[in-house]
């Protein structure tokens, strides 16, 4: 028996994964608030920003905050705060060959005369050549840093900083070309222009910059609970199938029969998490800590943990805002 059963072990074994990676779960979106904390302000006024490629920096700053509904760029006069920037940026780079022996050989014809000087044999042999290949490339050390200060009126509100750094080796023996290049290595030919480095690296610190006053979106996988009554079952399929209102409508069935259904009181909980609003978390807070009170499962007991820290989130990014 024991020699039949031991080829069903991976077979069982991948079963059981396949198994835990289809049970039903939902994605959520949900944000965290910016790592530079600016309560109320709204409208902000981005003057040019200081320092070599500044230009490059303020664009894409800007752009970043576009891609955001936080903030509205206004003119100074309109602002309740402005955002200051200064940028310093460095580059040196060195060049250097490598060096490779390459071993080859060369054929030569040897003619053996007599002492009459008549051609007695004539043969080829190989003679070892040896050659060195040179191979330049360039070492090159980038860096910019950048400052930032929000004023209101004579008042900083907030500073911030970011260092932004390249090291890259260009060509060598060991790039030629693409194919060949180790990671983090590019083809001599691949060199961009001093200024088209630093270019983008300012670009790069402007966004950081940008992103570090913006609320920091995340995403969450919540599984939903499944091993329940047939009713509580079918709504988590429904509810992986995007059917949420006849889920919920499933799982309200099953309170309504038993208020002490913790599965059905749990996916409710999930459903309303979904819904993102202050309010929406709060009843998910609810739901949940119903459901790990009645059952202590390890999936109740981190979703009620999760959603005091989200509502938490929410009440900070709602008091930044101004709301």
């Amino acid at each position: 028996m024991k020699t039949r059963m031991k080829p069903l072990l991976p077979f069982v074994f991948a079963l059981s994964l396949c198994c835990a990676a289809c049970s039903p779960s939902t994605r959520v979106q949900a944000q965290r608030p910016a790592q530079v904390a600016l309560s109320g302000v709204r409208r902000i006024a981005v003057p040019k920003f200081e320092g070599r490629f500044a230009e490059a920096a303020r664009q894409c700053f800007l752009n970043t905050i576009y891609d955001s509904d936080r903030f509205a760029v206004v003119p100074g006069e309109q602002a309740q705060a402005v955002v200051l920037v200064s940028i310093q940026s460095n580059l040196c780079q060195s060049r250097g060959t490598d060096e490779v022996r390459q071993e080859t050989t060369r054929q030569r014809t040897v003619t053996v005369r007599d002492a009459d000087g008549q051609v007695v044999r004539s043969y080829t042999e190989d003679i070892p050549v040896e050659r060195i290949i040179q191979h330049p490339y360039v070492q090159r050390h980038a860096d910019t840093e950048a400052q930032l200060r929000v004023m209101q009126n004579s008042r900083t509100l907030a500073r911030t900083d970011a260092t932004l750094s390249q090291d890259r080796r260009y060509g060598g023996k060991d790039c030629l070309d693409r194919e060949s290049c180790p990671e983090g290595q590019l083809p001599l030919t691949d060199l961009p222009s001093a200024h088209k480095t630093l270019s983008e690296l300012a670009c790069a610190a402007g966004s950081e910059l940008a992103s570090r006053l913006l609320p920091v979106s995340y995403e969450i996988r919540i599984p939903l609970d499944d091993d329940a009554d047939a009713q509580v079952a079918r709504g988590a399929e429904l509810a992986d199938d995007g059917q949420w209102s006849a889920a919920m409508a499933l799982w309200q069935q099953s309170l309504d029969a038993d208020p002490h259904n913790a599965p059905a009181l749990y996916n409710m909980g999930v459903a309303r998490e979904r819904g993102g609003t202050l309010e929406d978390l709060r009843q998910a807070q609810t739901y949940y800590t119903r459901a790990a009170a009645l059952e202590p499962r390890e999936n109740y007991l981190e979703a009620r943990q999760r959603i005091h820290k989200r509502i938490q989130e929410a009440r900070e990014l709602a008091r930044r805002r101004g709301n």
